[in-house]
Parts: structure tokens; C-alpha cells; sequence
């Protein structure tokens, strides 16, 4: 079977080999309070991948003094820590479960980036369940946010490169090498050997899906060593079971069973469950190819306890099958007929399961999508709503202007008239006084005119009485 490293998991925060845990261990000693859950954790994280019993048991003495401390912070990293412990061993109920808790405390402390690392570390568990489209959808998410912020390229560059490893399941391998060149890029810019040897192993992931698989074992290869100097037994492990599969796809069986064997040993150092069942479901498919059909079963059989305890059924339909074929090699049909029908009846049950969640999926997303829709409509709506009462109210000032307008003017006009009218009854009335003036004035000239006419006339008639007198 093959086992794909996971990007995120051998991303520590210090290569091991920088970390003496020997010191802290006897630092903690020394330690109270917030000061002793710190170095809980560190712990915690560091002997993850070499002594996980160690490891969980500080991870469960932070959580404790976290509570009773009733320190919010501590408590959502010490959960995510001991989570994230659960999620290297293979424990993926009890790693969702503090990774809940960390999602809890951190969404109420508005720790955005804080809960956005919980949920891609939550997504590498439904990569692992096979719910490929459902990680790749988290992870895409969690990357927007990373970029967005910018200043963490050390988890730009694990974000792109889990989102890598999710495209090559889904057979996306354009889409998935350029992601992983930006986790690469990254990788050089930052000389991280962790992360350089991590996006090695995308590479030869990428190279053996599309079966180029010399090109494959040369990136594994080139990964090995950094990951042994930096003391990561969980990528060793993983690097090795990889090389051996590609030995066993160029059926050079001896080297695939030695790599195997080596890989094995490393998963029971770590405790590694999920990891020890692949790989002995990996040499129950080699020693087929050899015809060794009892050493197949053996491997076979304990693969498949643990796969159904896992409740990973996807490794559970490949390990029926190999049993069935074990045991018709081993000439018992009874048996190999037993179990090739409980591979085609978890081949069925996981086509419905994956059909029924599909259509479920859709469905909610597409009743999301129509309330998202409604509302936008609802929303357009208002905004159009808006707009028309802005300009009926517009429309509304412009004629209760124009109507003040023309009430001013016409009152202007009609005082206007007024005024006129008036000034025209004094004209008429200051005509009639004058007229009268005048008439008066002429009567009197014309009286004047007359007494004057008529003492003429007397002048004129002593004048000739005078003339006829002196003749």
C-alpha cells in the first residue's frame, strides 16, 4: 500500500536534533505555572515522533495545569499539542477531540490565525479518512488566510504543500507540482532543511504517481538523509516504507522487503499504528509476489486488526483483498471466497457511503449557495429599493423647489400688480388732482382773460370817445 507523507506532521517548530529534551525534562522539575505548561508542551511536541508515551503524558499534565490555572491560551496550545500527538500516532478520535477543544477555546479568544492552524491540522485527518475534496476545501481556506496576512511563509509553505499531497490523490498533478514549487521556493528562501526534505518527498510522490519511478527513488532518496540527521524517525519510517514500494513496483523484491523490515521497526519504536499497518499490509503484497502465502497471511491478518480498530476502510477493502489472494494461493477457495466477499461488500458499502455523503454534500452546499443567493437577491433588492427613494425623494425636492420657485415668483408678480395698480389710482388720482388744478388755473385765466377783455373793451371805447372828442 502506499503511504504518503504528510506535509504538515513532520513540519516541527525546531529540528530535534537543536532540542535537548534530556534538559528540559529536568527543567520542568524546576518549573510551576504557566512557566511548567510551557515547557509541557514543548516537550509534548518534540518526543512526539521518538517517545510518544513520554510525550503524552506531559501532553495531558499541561492540559491539567492549563484547566486549573484556567488560562484560556495555554489550555487551546496544550490541547492542539497533545492533538496533534494523537494525529502522529495514529489515535485520530482523541486527536479530533483536543483539536476540538482548541477550535472552542480559540474561536472565543478571536484567534483567527490560532484556530485556522487547529482546522488544517483537523483537515489532514480527513485527508487520511480519504475525504479528499473536504481537506482540499479546509486547506485552500486556511492558505487564503496565511497569504492574506503574509508574514508566516513557514506555514504558507506547509499549507501548499499539504494542499500538494491532496491533489495527488485526487490525480490533480498539474495543479499539485505547482503547489508544491511555492512550498519549495519557500523551503530555499528560508534554508530550512525540514521543509526542504519534505517537499523532496511531495516530489518523488508526484513522480510515482505518474510512475516515473526512478525519478521517484532519487527524491526519496536525496530526503533520507536530511531526515535522519534531523532525528525525524516518523519521516524516516515514512521515506523508507516509499523507497520499498518502489522496489516492489520494479519488482526487485529483496530490496523492498529489506526497506519494509527497516521502515516496520522504526513504526514500533514510534508506536506508529497506522504506519505499522501499512507497512505489513505492504509486505503481505510482496511475499504474495514471492509465494509465500503463509508469511502473507501472517502479515495480512495483523494489518487487518488494526485497519478495523482504526476503522480505516479503505485499508481494511485492500487487505481483504490481499487475504482472499493469499489464501488461493494457499489453495484454500473456502477462505479466499470468505474474504473476496468482504472486499466486494466494502467496495459496495464505500460507494454508498461515499455516494450518499456526495449527494449530501451538494445538497447542503447547494441549499448554502441558495440562502447565500436569497440573500444577495434580498439584499440587491433593498439596495434597488434605496435607490428608487432616493431618487423619488430627489425627484420629490426638485418639484417642491420648482413649485416655491413659482409660488415666489407669482407672489412677486401679483405684489408686483399690486403695487403697479396702486401706483397707477394715485397717478389717476394725482391726474385728477391736476386736472383739476388745471382747470381751475384756466378758469381763472379765462376769468381773468374776460375782466381783462372787457376792461380792453372799455379801454378801447374811452379811446375813441376821446379821438371823436378832440376832433
Amino acid at each position: 500500500m502506499k503511504n504518503i507523507l504528510i506535509f504538515f506532521l513532520v513540519a516541527s517548530k525546531l529540528s530535534l536534533a537543536q532540542v535537548n529534551t534530556d534538559s528540559l525534562e529536568n527543567l520542568v522539575k524546576t518549573k510551576k505555572g504557566q512557566e511548567k505548561v510551557v515547557l509541557l508542551n514543548d516537550l509534548c511536541w518534540y518526543l512526539g515522533t521518538s517517545e510518544p508515551n513520554k510525550a503524552e503524558r506531559y501532553g495531558k499534565e499541561a492540559v491539567k495545569i492549563s484547566k486549573e490555572l484556567k488560562n484560556d491560551s495555554l489550555l487551546a496550545q496544550s490541547c492542539n499539542d497533545l492533538g496533534t500527538l494523537y494525529l502522529r500516532i495514529g489515535s485520530y478520535d482523541e486527536a479530533l477531540d483536543y483539536y476540538g477543544q482548541a477550535v472552542n477555546i480559540r474561536t472565543l479568544l478571536k484567534d483567527t490565525i490560532g484556530t485556522a492552524a487547529v482546522f488544517s491540522k483537523m483537515a489532514v485527518i480527513e485527508e487520511l479518512r480519504a475525504n479528499y475534496s473536504k481537506a482540499l476545501e479546509l486547506n485552500l481556506q486556511v492558505l487564503k488566510l496565511y497569504e492574506k496576512i503574509g508574514s508566516d511563509k513557514y506555514a504558507i509553505a506547509t499549507v501548499n504543500g499539504n494542499i500538494c499531497l491532496i491533489l495527488i490523490n485526487m490525480n490533480h498533478l498539474d495543479q499539485a507540482i505547482k503547489f508544491n514549487n511555492k512550498a519549495f521556493a519557500i523551503a530555499e528562501e528560508l534554508n530550512n532543511p525540514q521543509l526542504y526534505a519534505t517537499t523532496l518527498v511531495n516530489y518523488a510522490n508526484l513522480y510515482r504517481k505518474q510512475n516515473e519511478l526512478n525519478k521517484a527513488l532519487n527524491y526519496y532518496k536525496e530526503a533520507y538523509p536530511i531526515f535522519e540527521k534531523l532525528n525525524n524517525l516518523n519521516s524516516v519510517g515514512v521515506v523508507l516504507n516509499n523507497m520499498a514500494s518502489i522496489y516492489e513496483a520494479k519488482n526487485v523484491l529483496d530490496s523492498s522487503l529489506h526497506f519494509f523490515q527497516k521502515s516496520l521497526e522504526i513504526r514500533y519504536r514510534l508506536q506508529d499504528k497506522k504506519g505499522i499497518m501499512s507497512t505489513k499490509s505492504s509486505l503481505t503484497a510482496v511475499y504474495l509476489k514471492k509465494n509465500k502465502p503463509d508469511i502473507a497471511l501472517q502479515f495480512g491478518l495483523d494489518a487487518l486488526s488494526i485497519s478495523n480498530e482504526m476503522g480505516t476502510k479503505e485499508n481494511s477493502k485492500t487487505l481483504y483483498r490481499l487475504i482472499s489472494q493469499s489464501y488461493a494461493q494457499k489453495g484454500n477457495y473456502q477462505k479466499a471466497y470468505e474474504y473476496q466477499n468482504k472486499y466486494v461488500f466494502l467496495v459496495d458499502t464505500l460507494y454508498s457511503e461515499t455516494s450518499s455523503k456526495q449527494v449530501a454534500e451538494m445538497s447542503a452546499k447547494y441549499e448554502s449557495e441558495k440562502k447565500e443567493q436569497e440573500i444577495l437577491l434580498l439584499q440587491k433588492d433593498n439596495q434597488l429599493q434605496e435607490v428608487e427613494m432616493d431618487r423619488i425623494r430627489k425627484i420629490r425636492n426638485i418639484v417642491i423647489g420648482g413649485i416655491i420657485i413659482i409660488l415666489l415668483f407669482v407672489i412677486i408678480l401679483i405684489n408686483r400688480f399690486v403695487l403697479i395698480k396702486r401706483q397707477k389710482t394715485i397717478i389717476e388720482k394725482q391726474k385728477e388732482i391736476v386736472e383739476e388744478k388745471q382747470k381751475e388755473i384756466l378758469d381763472s385765466i379765462r376769468y381773468a382773460k374776460r375782466i381783462q377783455d372787457a376792461l380792453l373793451t372799455s379801454q378801447n371805447y374811452i379811446e375813441r370817445n376821446l379821438k371823436r372828442l378832440r376832433s
